[in-house]
Protein backbone atom coordinates (compact mmCIF):
# COMPACT_ATOMS: atom_id res chain seq x y z
CA UNK A 1 0.00 0.00 0.00
CA UNK A 2 2.71 2.45 0.89
CA UNK A 3 4.68 1.75 -2.67
CA UNK A 4 1.13 2.66 -4.22
CA UNK A 5 0.89 5.54 -1.97
CA UNK A 6 4.25 6.84 -3.03
CA UNK A 7 3.43 6.18 -6.83
CA UNK A 8 0.75 8.35 -6.30
CA UNK A 9 2.89 10.59 -4.60
CA UNK A 10 5.30 11.19 -7.46
CA UNK A 11 3.03 11.58 -9.64
CA UNK A 12 0.93 14.39 -8.03
CA UNK A 13 4.61 15.71 -8.30
CA UNK A 14 5.43 15.47 -11.92
CA UNK A 15 3.28 18.16 -12.92
CA UNK A 16 4.38 20.88 -10.91
CA UNK A 17 6.39 23.43 -12.50
CA UNK A 18 9.44 24.72 -10.46
CA UNK A 19 11.87 27.62 -11.59
CA UNK A 20 14.95 26.08 -10.02
CA UNK A 21 16.45 29.02 -8.47
CA UNK A 22 13.16 30.99 -6.85
CA UNK A 23 11.89 30.01 -3.61
CA UNK A 24 9.00 32.36 -4.52
CA UNK A 25 8.16 29.29 -7.51
CA UNK A 26 8.35 26.46 -4.28
CA UNK A 27 5.78 28.51 -2.19
CA UNK A 28 3.29 29.40 -5.37
CA UNK A 29 3.98 25.35 -6.13
CA UNK A 30 3.12 24.31 -2.13
CA UNK A 31 0.73 26.42 -2.13
CA UNK A 32 -1.43 24.86 -5.64
CA UNK A 33 -0.91 21.46 -3.79
CA UNK A 34 -2.56 22.54 -0.55
CA UNK A 35 -5.66 24.74 -2.22
CA UNK A 36 -8.29 22.39 -3.31
CA UNK A 37 -9.33 24.79 -5.81
CA UNK A 38 -5.72 25.68 -7.29
CA UNK A 39 -4.86 21.87 -7.67
CA UNK A 40 -8.39 21.68 -9.55
CA UNK A 41 -7.60 24.46 -11.79
CA UNK A 42 -3.76 23.61 -12.28
CA UNK A 43 -5.30 19.32 -12.89
CA UNK A 44 -7.42 21.01 -16.17
CA UNK A 45 -4.58 22.36 -17.50
CA UNK A 46 -3.14 18.76 -18.71
CA UNK A 47 -4.48 15.92 -19.47
CA UNK A 48 -1.26 14.03 -17.68
CA UNK A 49 -2.72 16.81 -14.55
CA UNK A 50 -5.81 15.42 -14.84
CA UNK A 51 -4.86 11.80 -15.22
CA UNK A 52 -2.92 12.34 -12.05
CA UNK A 53 -5.44 14.01 -10.04
CA UNK A 54 -8.61 11.80 -10.62
CA UNK A 55 -6.18 8.95 -9.35
CA UNK A 56 -5.33 10.55 -6.34
CA UNK A 57 -9.08 11.56 -5.71
CA UNK A 58 -9.74 7.98 -6.78
CA UNK A 59 -6.97 5.97 -4.43
CA UNK A 60 -7.79 8.49 -1.26
CA UNK A 61 -11.89 7.75 -1.64
CA UNK A 62 -12.82 11.55 0.25
CA UNK A 63 -12.02 15.20 0.36
CA UNK A 64 -10.16 14.63 2.89
CA UNK A 65 -7.76 11.92 2.01
CA UNK A 66 -7.09 13.65 -0.91
CA UNK A 67 -6.36 17.02 1.26
CA UNK A 68 -4.11 14.60 2.96
CA UNK A 69 -2.13 13.40 0.02
CA UNK A 70 -1.19 16.81 -1.45
CA UNK A 71 -0.55 18.21 1.91
CA UNK A 72 2.06 15.55 2.18
CA UNK A 73 2.67 15.99 -1.66
CA UNK A 74 3.63 19.88 -0.79
CA UNK A 75 6.37 18.47 2.01
CA UNK A 76 7.66 16.17 -0.03
CA UNK A 77 8.52 18.29 -2.62
CA UNK A 78 9.50 20.92 -1.02
CA UNK A 79 12.37 18.38 0.45
CA UNK A 80 12.82 17.38 -3.29
CA UNK A 81 13.65 21.28 -4.24
CA UNK A 82 15.86 21.64 -0.84
CA UNK A 83 18.05 18.75 -1.41
CA UNK A 84 18.14 18.95 -5.05
CA UNK A 85 19.77 22.53 -4.35
CA UNK A 86 16.46 23.59 -6.71
CA UNK A 87 18.36 21.70 -9.67
CA UNK A 88 15.85 20.90 -11.91
CA UNK A 89 17.91 18.31 -13.51
CA UNK A 90 17.97 16.69 -10.32
CA UNK A 91 14.46 16.89 -9.61
CA UNK A 92 13.66 15.32 -12.32
CA UNK A 93 15.97 12.77 -12.36
CA UNK A 94 15.20 12.12 -8.28
CA UNK A 95 11.53 11.68 -9.27
CA UNK A 96 12.28 9.63 -12.05
CA UNK A 97 14.00 7.13 -10.01
CA UNK A 98 11.14 7.32 -7.28
CA UNK A 99 8.88 5.93 -10.34
CA UNK A 100 10.62 3.24 -11.06
CA UNK A 101 11.16 2.30 -7.02
CA UNK A 102 9.36 4.05 -4.42
CA UNK A 103 10.39 1.85 -2.17
CA UNK A 104 14.10 3.22 -2.52
CA UNK A 105 12.76 6.70 -2.48
CA UNK A 106 10.59 6.55 0.08
CA UNK A 107 13.66 5.21 2.72
CA UNK A 108 15.92 8.04 1.56
CA UNK A 109 13.19 10.55 2.82
CA UNK A 110 13.87 11.73 6.18
CA UNK A 111 12.04 10.25 9.40
CA UNK A 112 9.01 13.04 9.51
CA UNK A 113 8.00 12.48 6.17
CA UNK A 114 8.26 8.58 6.41
CA UNK A 115 5.63 8.82 9.21
CA UNK A 116 3.72 10.99 7.49
CA UNK A 117 3.61 8.32 4.81
CA UNK A 118 2.44 6.31 7.03
CA UNK A 119 -0.33 8.14 7.98
CA UNK A 120 -1.75 9.34 4.79
CA UNK A 121 -1.62 5.38 3.84
CA UNK A 122 -4.25 4.69 7.29
CA UNK A 123 -6.46 6.96 5.50
CA UNK A 124 -6.79 5.09 2.12
CA UNK A 125 -10.09 3.04 2.30
CA UNK A 126 -9.67 -0.29 2.64
CA UNK A 127 -11.52 -0.91 -0.86
CA UNK A 128 -8.71 0.98 -2.43
CA UNK A 129 -5.87 -1.13 -1.11
CA UNK A 130 -4.00 -3.53 -3.38
CA UNK A 131 -3.87 -5.87 -0.39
Amino acid sequence: MINMLILILISTLSFAELDSSSTKALEKTKTLLQNQEARQKAAQQTPEAQKAYNKAKSLMGSQQGTDALFGLSSEVFEHIVKSTNGDSKKMNELLQKAATDPEAFANSLPPHLKQKIKAVSKKVPKSNSPN
